[in-house]
């Protein structure tokens, strides 16, 4: 994690929103496909979007889990010259390089993104064996919904739309379109002028938010001793989770170490050490299948 006070000193700073299948409750959404993604420069307000034809690449695409979620069909996305995951990803990078326009650093900001649509990048990464696109821009992330949690406290719902209904008293046209998002999600940052702050983490790194038990409190006191991650917690130690618990135990947090200490050794045994594996095997079945 690149953290400074004002995380984005020094970072380009763009607002994401992408539209997916699949159910991201299914083992951190690796069968998830994207359909849509939306960016916007949040300083000079460019922006870009495209969608995404699943079908060119697979056989079976999962529905969306929601009715809300109004995924083009298959006979649209290929009427409507949608490209396949690849082309859209390479179009992604060309409008991050647009807005860095020198060597830099990025920050991509969504609302709930860490357990989204962070995920789902990821994801389409490994699963379509693209990583590489990206070597040469940083990626970092920031999840707005920690921020309004912050800076407008009491809320019943932090819900990108009931965040505008609160602060615009209007509702959101056309919800979960990701170019409609970008702009709400775009609107709400710059509504108060109040400063943006926060964590953020780069491109397969695990928030510590994302540990059921661990809320903001928790990430910050992690963070002050130096853990940018939970990888970087967990390979600190060596996987030792003994030796993780005895350093919690002489911190702040030594009245939650021990469930600390058992999130982390669950996460680390069950999704840590299975994601990766379950989308290799996605990327080599599609190899398969494209050969044949």
């Amino acid at each position: 994690m690149f953290r400074i006070e004002s995380p984005f000193a020094y970072t380009k700073k763009i607002i994401y929103d992408l539209e997916f299948s699949g159910d991201l409750r299914d083992r951190n959404g690796i069968n998830c496909c994207i359909w849509q993604i939306a960016l916007k420069d949040f300083d000079t307000g460019e922006k870009f979007c495209t969608l995404i034809n699943p079908y060119k690449r697979l056989i079976h695409v999962p529905k969306p889990v929601d009715i809300r979620y109004k995924m083009p069909t298959k006979e649209a996305l290929y009427d409507l010259g949608a490209p396949d995951i690849v082309d859209a990803m390479y179009e992604v990078k060309h409008f991050f390089l647009r807005c860095l326009k020198n060597n830099g650093n990025i920050c991509l900001m969504s609302h709930n993104g860490f357990r989204s649509d962070k995920l789902v990048f990821e994801n389409a990464l490994v699963r379509y064996d693209i990583c590489s696109i990206f070597f040469d821009i940083p990626l970092f992330f920031f999840d707005t919904l920690y921020y309004f949690r912050q800076v407008y406290p009491g809320l019943e719902s932090y819900s990108l739309a009931n965040l505008y209904m609160e602060k615009f008293e209007k509702e959101i046209q056309d919800a979960h379109d990701a170019t409609v998002d970008v702009d709400k999600l775009d609107e709400l940052l710059k509504k108060d002028d109040k400063r943006i702050y926060g964590n953020m983490y780069m491109l397969f790194a695990t928030p510590f938010t994302n540990i059921s038990g661990i809320g903001s409190y928790t990430e910050q006191c992690l963070s002050r001793y130096g853990f940018s991650s939970v990888e970087h917690l967990i390979l600190s130690f060596h996987h030792n989770f003994q030796r993780i618990k005895l350093f919690l135990d002489q911190t702040p947090l030594k009245d939650r170490a021990d469930m600390l200490t058992k999130r982390l050794y669950n996460f680390a045994t069950n999704e840590l050490n299975q994601r990766t594996p379950h989308l290799v095997q996605q990327r080599q079945e599609i190899m398969q299948a494209t050969s044949v």
